[in-house]
C-alpha cells in the first residue's frame, strides 16, 4: 500500500521549521546591517577629516572640523587669522552619536602643512552595543588611523582603541 503525496502534519513541521530559518536570518541580516551602517559612518569621517586636511596642505588655508552636537560636524576653511569664523565648506549629519576622547575641546584643526595644530592626540568614537569591525578614528598631528574600541563601556581614548 503506497502513499501519495504528504500528510498535514509533515506539511506544518516543515512550514514551522521554515518559519523558525527564516526568523533567525532576519535577526542576523538586521544586526550585520547595523554593523555595516556603523562602520560606513566611521569611514565616511575618516574621508571627511583627510579631505580637510589634504584642502589645508593644498590651498594654504586653515582648515578645521568642529564637532558641533553629538550627531553634527562642520568642516570649515579659515583665509587668515582675520576670519575668525571661516567659511564652510561642508556639513555632516551623523546617524550615530560621537563621542570625542576630550568633550572640552571638540574642534580639530589642521594647519598649511597639513598637520594637526594640537599636540595631544585626539579620538573620534561611535559607541555601540553592535560591535562594528570599525567604530573609532586615532588623530595624531601626522596621521589619522580607524579603529575599533576595545571595551563599549570605557573611554574614547588611545588606550581603549584597536589601531586597524
Amino acid at each position: 500500500m503506497g502513499r501519495k503525496g504528504i500528510s498535514l502534519i509533515e506539511l506544518i513541521i516543515v512550514i514551522s521549521i521554515i518559519s523558525i530559518l527564516l526568523a533567525v536570518a532576519t535577526i542576523n541580516f538586521n544586526n550585520w546591517t547595523r554593523r555595516y551602517n556603523i562602520e560606513k559612518e566611521v569611514k565616511e569621517l575618516y574621508s571627511d577629516l583627510m579631505f580637510i586636511r589634504q584642502q589645508a596642505l593644498v590651498t594654504g588655508m586653515n582648515h578645521r572640523a568642529n564637532f558641533e552636537t553629538a550627531n553634527t560636524v562642520v568642516f570649515r576653511r579659515y583665509s587668515s587669522e582675520a576670519d575668525p569664523d571661516g567659511s564652510v565648506i561642508r556639513r555632516r549629519t551623523v546617524n550615530y552619536p560621537i563621542t570625542i576622547s576630550d568633550p572640552a575641546e571638540r574642534e580639530i584643526e589642521f594647519n598649511t602643512r597639513g598637520m594637526m595644530v594640537a599636540v595631544t592626540p585626539k579620538s573620534v568614537c561611535l559607541f555601540t552595543a553592535a560591535d562594528p569591525p570599525l567604530d573609532s578614528i586615532y588623530i595624531t598631528q601626522t596621521r589619522l588611523n580607524v579603529g575599533k574600541i576595545i571595551n563599549q563601556g570605557n573611554s574614547c581614548g588611545k588606550d581603549n582603541i584597536t589601531i586597524k
